[in-house]
């Protein structure tokens, strides 16, 4: 009788693969599913309809490309060159467990963050996304008290609140300031509007109105300078905004946690976390943005979920943002006693993170390729909120 044991051994581990490879199979399935939903997640406001993916991809002849540089605008020449070739950060963020513990992060001052610079250098402007007029003084002619009252009345200006800023250049300290109130003796002012950003777009009166304070700048001062054309101004402020389109969104996820969160529970563990509440929500600033990067959304339908999301455009490559939205929302779920789910209420695990690593690296590149590297001054201007 021949010996079928080795038969038998053989079939048993061919049944044993094949459950296996089902299970990991099965595993990665959910993992793609879990990444996928959550990049299709919506930051829950009209601005966030559409996937994580940039618009651009879709159609990229319809998202502009700007190439003037940052800051300076005597370096326009060579900006195209520096936008395309940033450096993007190599390791992959994934969520990791926070201490049991967890220690309290300090609350930065919302007002100490939206402190503009006081003296630079050299000024800051940037004519890809500004309308910049430039003008300079004739000799013996600077009146610092004409200079004060032309400020105070452009900041009046309804029209132009919040998306006017003067610099004033002191010939004695050698240095750029905002406004007038350190300067001894001005001898270039650097008029520049913010065409473009979330909530705003220049249009004609507001372009016009610009240019009548711009006038009355060199008339009063005895000033020379060149003036933009408003036609120009409306063209790259619909262009601006078409970029705005492309690339503004929100990484969300939610914490789910076993019972219902109470006010003062979240308030605490929000606080302890960095976030200070503003209007139905907490936000948490960066050092150098003045725009609110991570939010948390209290509970809504459900007493036992929030929201957690961050800007995209907001935060460099360099600084690792996924492992920072991450590592706040660990320390968050330590805190309230919850799980990271994504839209569909799927625990994010380290695939999952991966795949939105590989997404936001994307659309890093794609933003740096269109002009508007994700946390430069650029992105943090017209990716502002007002």
């Amino acid at each position: 009788m021949p010996n079928i044991e080795p038969l038998y051994i053989a079939i048993f581990i061919a049944i044993v693969i094949g459950v296996v490879w089902y299970f990991q199979h099965k595993k990665d399935k959910h993992a793609q599913e879990v990444g996928d939903n959550l990049l299709k997640k919506a930051a829950g406001d009209k601005r966030n309809a559409g996937a994580l993916s940039d618009n651009a991809s879709v159609d990229e002849e319809s998202v502009p490309v700007l190439t003037a540089a940052d800051e300076d605008p005597e370096a326009a020449a060579g900006a195209a060159a520096a936008v395309s070739t940033q450096p993007l950060e190599e390791t992959v963020s994934v969520p990791v467990q926070q201490p049991a513990e967890p220690v309290a992060q300090p609350v930065v001052s919302q007002d100490a963050l939206r402190a503009p610079t006081v003296q630079r250098r050299k000024p800051e402007v940037d004519p890809a996304v500004e309308a910049v007029i430039n003008i300079t003084p004739l000799d013996g002619s600077f009146d610092i008290r004409l200079l004060k009252q032309r400020i105070a009345d452009i900041e009046a200006e309804p029209l132009l609140k919040d998306l006017v800023r003067v610099q004033c250049f002191d010939k004695v300290s050698g240095l750029w300031y905002d406004g007038a109130d350190r300067v001894t003796e001005c001898t270039q002012i650097y008029l520049s509007m913010l065409l473009a950003n979330r909530s705003r777009c220049v249009d004609q009166p507001t372009a016009s109105k610009f240019m009548i304070h711009a006038e009355q700048f060199a008339i009063e001062l005895k000033g020379e300078s060149e003036t933009p054309d408003s036609n120009e101004m409306i063209q790259g402020a619909e262009r601006i905004q078409r970029i705005i389109q492309a690339f503004d969104k929100r990484l969300c996820v939610k914490l789910v946690a076993a019972k219902d969160i109470g006010e003062e529970e979240l308030d605490a563990a929000a606080k302890a976390c960095g976030f200070v509440k503003e209007s139905d929500r907490y936000q948490r600033y960066v050092p150098g943005i003045s725009t609110a990067v991570f939010h948390i959304l209290p509970p809504q339908a459900l007493g036992n979920e929030i929201e957690l999301s961050f800007e995209v455009p907001l935060m460099a490559p360099a600084s690792d943002p996924l492992s920072q939205f991450f590592a706040i929302a660990n320390d968050l779920c330590c805190r309230i006693d919850a799980v990271m789910t994504d839209a569909s209420g799927n625990p994010i695990g380290s695939r999952a993170a991966s795949r939105i690593e590989s997404a936001l690296k994307g659309m890093h590149n794609t933003m740096a390729e269109h002009g508007v590297p994700a946390g430069s001054r650029r992105a943090c201007l017209i990716f502002s909120a007002d």
